[in-house]
């Protein structure tokens, strides 16, 4: 099983259609700490701090490398090297020090439902005795590299009690495109009777200074092995079906080879935090075929992200799209923070030096403290059917 920790409420309005039968894979742990070494980037960005810059520099690439996410016992060994080199540097930085200790949670809470597993399907088996000790031996060590090569140990032991097969019959689709929207075809996200879209006005005041945002996200999309997906299940009927559940979530591409990503026909690994009561993603909501095929619903749960840019806490995500043959069309809206889009941004290629400009275009209080803080996005999409394994 694999957990993402934060939580948040998202509301989604979808209408879409397609097939296939998803297992479980790899965690999303790894981004979010490459965010805060792209911050840390970016903080020392002068001259004089070139040797402290090289240090997150070197971090970032270590965690961004293909085979470093290639397997979930693999994630611990490389992030316990990237932690024991950088931490030496950076071990007072608060913001990153906390980053960790929420993901050392995360894979904690991982092993403790392995562990649960096994103990549910053979009560008496003498792993588990070896698995409990290991566990506590990896909980008194207080250096942050440490407890990763500890708690690695324990995922070894637990190696298949981690893996998740699900039941048939549920669907998967790829998000296979995006792009910022008209203004004028977004929606309103406050209530003041005013269509918003902070990100058109980001890809605009971009353009302007020679970065162009949308071919930038299709070339992430392109080359970039993590991607959205769209999981269903409980599906009876693509049409006519009134109790239908479903998800969006990230995965990662299982062959690491992009090209064929959107073939139609490639399987994925999930990154998903599930339910420890029926193994589904614990963010989900109820929806229903009409006769067309059609559907909206309401999704409760954790945050997920698009081409790498996550929404803002505790906001809405709303989807709409039509279902068709062949690739499905619609549009998302959300929030995203000012500091999520502009560190996204960075690792998209814009030009260093733009972040406060574009922290600038801020248009909505997503924190209701009455101030602007975050963006809201409206991106148009194309999604295409997908395997998971």
């Amino acid at each position: 099983m694999r957990h993402r920790l934060t939580p948040i409420v998202a509301a989604v309005v979808v209408l879409v259609a397609a097939a296939t039968a998803p297992g479980i894979g790899y965690t999303d742990y790894l981004e979010r700490l490459q965010f805060e070494y792209m911050r840390l980037v970016t903080q020392h960005g002068q001259i004089d701090q070139a040797k402290v810059r090289a240090v997150a520099e070197s971090a970032l690439e270590a965690l961004k490398a293909p085979g470093t996410a290639a397997s979930y016992l693999g994630e611990y060994k490389a992030l316990a090297k990237v932690a024991a080199k950088s931490l030496k540097t950076f071990g007072a930085d608060g913001e990153l020090v906390a980053e960790y200790e929420s993901v050392l949670a995360a894979y904690r809470a991982d092993l403790v439902s392995g562990r649960n597993a096994l103990a549910a399907a053979d009560p008496l088996s003498r792993t588990l005795p070896k698995v409990d000790a290991a566990l506590a031996k990896a909980d008194a060590l207080v250096p942050i590299a440490s407890r990763l090569k500890g708690y690695g140990k324990v995922a070894k032991t637990l190696k298949t009690w981690l893996e998740f097969e699900p039941p048939a019959g549920h669907y998967t689709w790829v998000i296979s495109g995006l792009s910022p929207m008209p203004v004028d075809e977004s929606i309103d996200f406050d209530g003041d009777s005013t269509l918003d879209n902070g990100m058109k006005d980001v890809a605009l005041f971009l353009a302007g200074q020679g970065f162009d945002l949308e071919a930038a996200i299709a070339t992430r999309l392109a080359q970039d092995s993590r991607v959205t997906m769209l999981w269903m299940w409980g599906v009876d009927s693509l049409t006519d079906d009134p109790e239908v559940w479903f998800s969006f979530l990230n995965g990662i591409d299982n062959d690491k080879g992009p090209a064929d990503n959107f073939s139609g026909a490639e399987t994925f690994a999930l990154a998903r935090y599930l339910s420890d009561i029926d193994l589904l993603p614990r963010s989900r909501g109820p929806t229903g075929f009409d006769v067309n095929g059609d559907w909206f619903g309401i999704c409760t749960g954790e945050s997920v992200d698009f081409a790498g840019l996550e929404f803002a806490l505790n906001r809405d995500l709303r989807v709409y799209s039509t279902m068709a043959d062949g690739p499905v069309a619609g549009r998302l809206f959300f929030t995203a923070s000012a500091n999520n889009v502009a560190l996204w941004l960075l690792d998209l290629g814009m030009p260093a030096g733009l972040e406060d400009d574009v922290r600038a275009l801020v248009d909505i209080d997503s924190d209701f403290d009455l101030t602007l803080d975050s963006f809201t996005v409206g991106f148009d999409f194309t999604a295409v059917k997908a395997g998971v394994q």
